[in-house]
């Protein structure tokens, strides 16, 4: 302690009272903890991203110590366990101990105990200790579970997109995902709707989207947006009606009655239209691709069970039969 321990305090505390007077230092905490360490700094604590990229170098060099054989040959199986460790146990873990309060509590316990007798251990210290905030500011994002996408993180990366649009597809409801991206761009041209031109956009887009997706006699796209067994559900009769009344005739050059178009009442109508398709595909997302092979393929690599699922001198006995 004497020899090693408290000298690294006090070289720790010497930096970092120089750093702190130093009033052209910046206040961002990687850039702090990098003035204060310089080439001493660990590459983890850079920031988040190399943090997980060291951690999980870290659990892959340690995987053939710590797992069986037949798990360390299997990617998915690798993959999987790579994930788990660090995202689910590691960072989390680290975070924890890492905490000004646990730090500070176990400086306070490690001194007391040598001091005091056991029955005065039991008040904790809260004290707020500012050269130990510094250290455990965080320096990026919160981490995301790997192993559980969500669904805006799928629409926003186009690999994902691809794959979530293929599970769409087979289970028939690839129509929704066309709606959605329709309504966006149509929300997003609805403040210039006082001009004619987008107005007739406007309409032919929801119009497409009425004579495509929800047309009963439609039988190949028709999609059942609004429940049957709700009659208060009159969701697509009032998108109808805005597209064959209000919108259709604020860009009649035939009529002769001019009625006000009303923007807010149709940003408040498609948002709703908006929101209803999003939980509709939000419901196929959590029922259908979580359960896929192409969410398990982008987490893990292929299955197991996959027909096209081999590693390198891979066999298999089966009643005396040796499979390659």
């Amino acid at each position: 302690m004497i020899e090693r321990f408290l000298p690294l305090i006090f070289q720790i505390c010497d930096r970092y009272i120089h750093i702190k007077d130093d009033h052209s230092s910046s206040n961002n905490s990687i850039d702090f903890l990098q003035k204060m360490y310089k080439n001493d700094l660990h590459i983890a604590m850079y920031n988040r991203q190399t943090e997980f990229k060291y951690l999980r170098q870290l659990i892959l060099d340690l995987m053939p110590i710590i797992t069986p054989k037949f798990i360390y040959e299997c990617k998915g199986s690798r993959n999987f366990l790579r994930e788990l460790f660090v995202c689910q146990i590691l960072i989390d873990g680290i975070d924890a101990i890492c905490h000004p309060d646990t730090l500070n509590h176990l400086f306070h316990l490690y001194f007391t105990t040598a001091i005091q007798p056991q029955s005065d251990l039991i008040k904790q210290s809260h004290t707020y200790v500012e050269i130990l905030s510094h250290f455990c500011a965080m320096n990026g994002e919160l981490h995301k579970n790997h192993l559980a996408i969500e669904l805006t993180d799928v629409m926003y990366e186009k690999e994902l997109m691809s794959q979530f649009s293929r599970v769409l597809d087979c289970h028939g409801s690839l129509g929704l995902l066309s709606i959605y991206l329709s309504l966006t761009d149509i929300l997003n041209d609805i403040p210039l709707a006082s001009d004619k031109l987008v107005r007739k956009k406007i309409y032919n887009r929801l119009k497409h989207i009425d004579e495509r997706y929800l047309n009963p006699e439609n039988d190949q796209a028709y999609i059942i947006i609004s429940n049957p067994y709700d009659k208060e559900d009159k969701l697509i009769d009032e998108i109808k009606n805005l597209i064959y009344y209000d919108l259709e005739e604020s860009i009649n050059d035939n009529n002769e009655i001019k009625k006000d178009f009303d923007v807010q009442h149709t940003f408040t109508l498609l948002s709703k239209f908006h929101c209803k398709i999003y939980e509709l595909i939000e419901e196929q997302y959590q029922r259908s691709f979580l359960t896929s092979d192409e969410h398990f393929f982008y987490i893990c690599g292929r299955r197991m069970d996959s027909p096209n699922y081999k590693t390198k001198e891979q066999k298999y006995v089966i009643e005396g039969f040796y499979l390659y």
